[in-house]
């Protein structure tokens, strides 16, 4: 009885020391789990820290490289130009060895052929210069020539208008309404009228009066006729007069 009563004790006292270590291995855990907890977060601002001065350091190189890139061209350009120098520099020492080599009458015959050539081309240059000069003028003469145009039409479109307006007296009616509006009594004496009193048009100088059935092409073959019965007539010319040029012709230039 001793014997089953002592083994429930000791393993009573097994359980108990196992749950006291396994509360220590608890606590141990969970002290290792906060300090990896803290080692993470340190961890991961370090982390942040490097990754901001990597961009850093990559923005340098990129920048360093970059500036390399254009001091490459530079270099290649300056090396471009410095062979472009010397090539000029041998073709003229090329040209002047062969002046050297040359006599003395060549040279001279070689200086007056440039002076010649210097002469034809300020020469050229004075004709371009005149001709230049000859067609400002005719431009101005043809914009004045135009605006002349153009005042002339308005001057016509305001006087047709006017005249629109203005019906003129076309028969015996209306000459009694412009004697009723205080017409004078010459002017009306005037107007040229038949023996029945009819108002006639005015004809100008050399036409003929258009009869009552006659076209117009037999009025003009009329005048053709009259014209030629009557022999050809010659007309002076003015001594002041010139043909006048064209609006829109340019100046013949030699």
């Amino acid at each position: 009885m001793e014997a089953s009563g002592s083994e429930p004790e000791e393993e009573r006292k097994s359980l108990g020391a196992e749950i006291a270590q396994q509360r220590q291995m608890k606590m141990m855990l969970e002290i290792s789990i906060k300090e990896l907890q803290k080692t993470a977060i340190e961890m991961e601002k370090r982390l942040g820290q490097v990754e901001e001065e990597g961009c850093e350091w990559r923005t340098r190189y990129e920048t360093q490289r970059e500036l390399n890139e254009r001091l490459r061209l530079q270099l290649e350009e300056m090396r471009t130009k410095v062979k472009e120098g010397r090539d000029t520099l041998r073709e003229r020492m090329n040209v002047m060895q062969g002046y050297n080599q040359q006599s003395k009458e060549s040279l001279k015959q070689l200086l007056w052929k440039k002076e010649e050539e210097r002469q034809s081309l300020q020469e050229t240059l004075v004709d371009y210069e005149w001709r230049i000069a000859q067609e400002a003028k005719a431009y101005h003469k043809v914009i004045n020539e135009k605006r002349e145009v153009l005042n002339q039409l308005g001057e016509t479109l305001d006087i047709s208008t006017r005249q629109k307006k203005v019906k003129p007296a076309t028969g015996p009616h209306d000459l009694e309404r412009f004697k009723r509006k205080g017409r004078p009594s010459q002017e009306v004496d005037h107007e040229p009228t038949d023996s029945g009193g009819t108002w006639l048009p005015q004809l100008p100088a050399g036409a003929l009066p258009r009869a009552h059935g006659v076209t117009t092409q037999q009025q003009h073959r009329q005048q053709t006729t009259s014209e030629a019965q009557q022999g050809p007539t010659r007309r002076r010319p003015h001594g002041d007069q010139l043909p006048k040029l064209g609006k829109f012709q340019s100046p013949v230039i030699l």
